[in-house]
């Protein structure tokens, strides 16, 4: 400025004045904030340099207004103050191994960028940029990448829930601008690789008992997760979601979130039917991404306890029992319930036998004592541990046998379907007849060791026939 009369000198953008402090708003009346340095005077000159902060709101056209004391009023040239930032559509990604997610990062620019990159932290993230697009603005131009960012296929599945982890990085993406005073300009957008799951199947259970179905997985908060049980219904190939609200036979537990991002989702089926042996699943959703768990099989164990039959005294019971399916026995013991012992029970080789496994037990000189109820407990190789049902030992008592009645023979007759037993007498030759009918046998109560009712057998006469006169 070589006029020595200058009254006045103010900078302005997009035709608002900054102030003393540097305040100023665009055209979109954003804040914008100038750092304001000294005059610096010379003979004929003045000198004033006005300095801003890279910033999204700092665009326009910026120029310095001279008003001299003639009123004469003198523009220098503007300087288009271009905006240059990068965005993106999302500050943090889910991602599980069903499911990605679609990220937009937009960059505003004088031009195009002179090259771009998205730069992942963990390698188990593998970005794939899908398009471009490009649209001048009147502040430059608009420059959009779109990148699809999925778990990488090379992702090693967890073998057991002690391999579980969340994972958690961040993805850069970098562009550089020509002319930029900037080398590059760089936006972070959060991911966490949530959803990685553990099962545990096959799980064994016995109708009528509860049964537990439980899958591990990765999360970050609780308050984002919402678990969905489903189950296959027979033969059928398709699933059916388990009411939540169907709490007397089935509940859905959720654990909290461990120091590693493990938390698990158990199934508690209150008494397994014949139609809850099938296939279930649990669907989890992770902060909007849905996934859907690898599939549980439920069993049945089953083991089948014959029938004891009751014994005397001083003999031998036999208990028999048969285990159901081709997992192998690997302890039995005989449960005696009143007395409260096991009994262990010396098992065969079953090395080179397939199911059904029978296992036998002799139980020498029992007494009356020993009656009552017997089960067997087995413990598969699974680890999986279930009982028989019970059978009844019944312990018989022998009646004192009854004196034999003149003329007669006297014989113990087994009564079928029953413990019980009787004496029966006979006449010995056919000459000869009994005196009483009604008292040709005795039944022996074998729970008492006395005689259902007391009588005294008939013996047998000789029928003479009369003589008329």
């Amino acid at each position: 400025m070589t006029d020595s009369i200058l009254n006045n000198l103010r900078w302005k953008l997009d035709g608002k004045f900054v102030n003393n402090k540097g305040f100023t708003y665009n055209k979109h009346h954003d804040v914008i904030i100038f750092k304001m340095m000294e005059k610096v005077y010379g003979t004929t000159t003045v000198q004033w340099k006005i300095i801003v902060a890279h910033s999204t709101a700092a665009v326009g056209n910026l120029y310095c207004r001279a008003q001299y004391s003639t009123g004469q009023i003198v523009d220098t040239p503007m300087s288009h103050l271009n905006e240059i930032r990068i965005d993106s559509d999302l500050d943090l990604i889910v991602l599980t191994p069903d499911t990605g997610a679609v990220v937009t990062f937009i960059t505003h620019a004088p031009s195009a960028p002179l090259s771009r990159n998205l730069d992942c932290s963990l390698d188990l993230v593998n970005p794939i940029s899908k398009s471009t697009d490009s649209k001048i603005s009147t502040d430059g131009l608009i420059f959009t990448e779109v990148y699809h960012i999925r778990s990488s296929d090379s992702m090693i599945e967890a073998g057991s829930k002690d391999d579980l982890v969340s994972q958690h990085g961040t993805c850069d993406y970098s562009v550089r601008i020509q002319n930029s005073v900037q080398e590059s300009l760089t936006v972070t957008v959060k991911f966490s690789l949530l959803g990685e799951a553990v099962v545990i199947t096959p799980v064994l259970a016995t109708v009528g008992r509860p049964a537990i179905l439980t899958t591990y997985f990765t999360a970050r908060d609780l308050s984002d997760v919402r678990i969905t049980w489903q189950k296959r219904n027979g033969g059928s190939i398709n699933w059916e979601s388990l009411p939540s609200d169907h709490q007397w036979q089935y509940r859905t537990l959720i654990s909290p979130i461990d120091d590693k991002g493990v938390m698990s989702t158990k199934l508690f089926i209150q008494r397994l039917t014949s139609n809850d042996v099938t296939d279930y699943r649990a669907v989890i959703f992770l902060s909007g991404q849905q996934q859907t768990c690898d599939m549980i099989c439920v069993k049945s164990a089953q083991a089948t306890i014959s029938k004891v039959k009751a014994v005397f005294e001083r003999s031998t019971a036999f208990f028999t029992m048969s285990v159901l399916g081709d997992i192998k026995p690997l302890s039995v013991f005989l449960h005696y319930k009143e007395g409260n012992k096991d009994i262990p029970i010396s098992l065969p080789d079953f090395s080179a036998v397939s199911g059904p496994y029978t296992i036998s037990h002799r139980l020498e000189d029992v007494y009356f004592c020993d009656g009552g109820h017997y089960s067997f407990r087995i413990k598969l190789e699974t680890g999986f541990e279930f009982s028989t049902d019970e059978t009844n030992l019944k312990i018989k008592l022998r009646c004192k046998p009854p004196r034999t009645p003149p003329n007669t023979l006297l014989k113990k007759v087994e009564i079928a379907e029953s413990d019980d037993y009787k004496y029966v007498v006979t006449c010995i030759n056919e000459d000869l007849v009994l005196m009483n009918e009604n008292a040709k046998e005795v039944i022996c109560n074998t729970s008492t060791g006395s005689y259902h009712t007391k009588i005294d057998l008939s013996p047998c006469l000789r029928v003479i026939e009369q003589i008329y006169p």
